[in-house]
Parts: C-alpha cells; sequence; structure tokens
C-alpha cells in the first residue's frame, strides 16, 4: 500500500508528488522509449490526401501540447505546492499529479500514432519516420521532476521552495530539410492536375509554429 507523507512534515508537498508520479513516469518512460523506435507497432496505412492531413494534425497537436497543455500541468503543479510561502493542498497535488501523467501520456500515443505509420507507396514513410522521436526531448525534460525532487529534498542548503523550469524548445528534426520532405511527398502524391511547387498552408503554419518557439 502506498505510504504518503503527512501533511506538515518538511517538505511533505515535494515527498507526496515524488509518491504520486514517480511510478506512473517510471512506466511512461518505458512505453515512451519503445514507442521512439521503429519495429513493434501494428501498421496503419496512410497515404496521398490522407498522409498530408495525418502530418498537419500531428504537426498542429504538437504546437497545441506545448502552447497549451504544458505550461498548464507546470502552473497547475507549482499551485498546488502552494505559492509565496502558503501550505500545499493535498487534494490539489494529487490532480495536478495525475494531470501531469496524462500530459506525458499523450506524448507517448503521439508517438505510437507516428510509428504505427505507413504509406504502401513509400511517399510518406520517410516522413512519418522522421517525424518518430519529435517529443524525446519534451518527454525527457517533463520525467525528469522526481530527479529534481529528490535532489531539492536531499540538498539542505537548497531554498525551501524551488523553481521547476524544463527547457522545452522545438524538436530539432522538424526543421527545414523536415518541411522540403513534407512538400515533396505532398507533390509526388498528389493527382497529376493539382501538382504544385508549393507546401500545404495549413502544414507550413504549424511547421512555423514549432520553429519560432
Amino acid at each position: 500500500m502506498e505510504t504518503l507523507p503527512e501533511k506538515g512534515s518538511p517538505h511533505w508537498e515535494y515527498r507526496r508528488t515524488l509518491a504520486r508520479l514517480t511510478p506512473p513516469i517510471e512506466r511512461l518512460r518505458r512505453e515512451h522509449g519503445a514507442a521512439c523506435r521503429p519495429g513493434a507497432v501494428r501498421l496503419t496505412h496512410l497515404s496521398g490526401e490522407d498522409a498530408s492531413t495525418f502530418v498537419e494534425r500531428r504537426i498542429n497537436y504538437l504546437v497545441s501540447w506545448i502552447d497549451l497543455a504544458a505550461p498548464l500541468v507546470l502552473e497547475q503543479l507549482s499551485d498546488a505546492w502552494g505559492r509565496g510561502g502558503a501550505e500545499g493542498d493535498a487534494g490539489e497535488i494529487d490532480a495536478a499529479c495525475s494531470d501531469y501523467a496524462d500530459a506525458l501520456r499523450v506524448l507517448v500515443d503521439w508517438e505510437k500514432e507516428v510509428a504505427a505509420a505507413y504509406d504502401p507507396k513509400d511517399i510518406w514513410t520517410p516522413v512519418f519516420r522522421k517525424m518518430q522521436g519529435s517529443t524525446r526531448g519534451w518527454f525527457e525534460e517533463l520525467a525528469a521532476l522526481p530527479d529534481f525532487l529528490t535532489r531539492t529534498l536531499t540538498d539542505t542548503t537548497a531554498p525551501t521552495q524551488k523553481v521547476f523550469n524544463p527547457r522545452l524548445t522545438s524538436p530539432p528534426m522538424l526543421n527545414a530539410a523536415f518541411r522540403e520532405m513534407v512538400d515533396d511527398a505532398q507533390k509526388r502524391s498528389a493527382p497529376f492536375w493539382q501538382r504544385r511547387p508549393i507546401t500545404t498552408g495549413a502544414i507550413a503554419g504549424a511547421l512555423f509554429g514549432l520553429w519560432n518557439m
């Protein structure tokens, strides 16, 4: 049975967070690592317009996650711990930990969908494989929270209240070369009467949003 620190004991907010988050993060880290590697997934065949739409939606989802989900769970946890020397709230800590794990679960599911994507014509498959692992940096930054708390609790010289500030930068694989891959795949997979030398605006806009983070 899970043992939780008593409210009011030294740094009980951090120790409660450790107890609540460490097990799910360990499980999610294993799942995420497996999803970022090619192989053990059931393939989903996508080609042509379906493949283009899939890429657009997956990129837009990343933009939404970094703009909304990540800041929200970090702020929620900081509020639950108590700001300005105020004592934390046990119920809010539990809810914040649950939402924090859900935010990591979203990245696992994203990687699984991308890993499963496959184009029988092999036009979009290189794009799918290039996308795979895009969330690795973000996942590891957030999954480092238990280590951060452990260091804080064992460092007797550290301030009472610390700020967890993960570095969530744009995925390195979603760069200009990736944009060219998307552009090429769109041109090659489009019906001959629709082939144009430009990238679909929606995908280009989403990529621009990530590159300028």
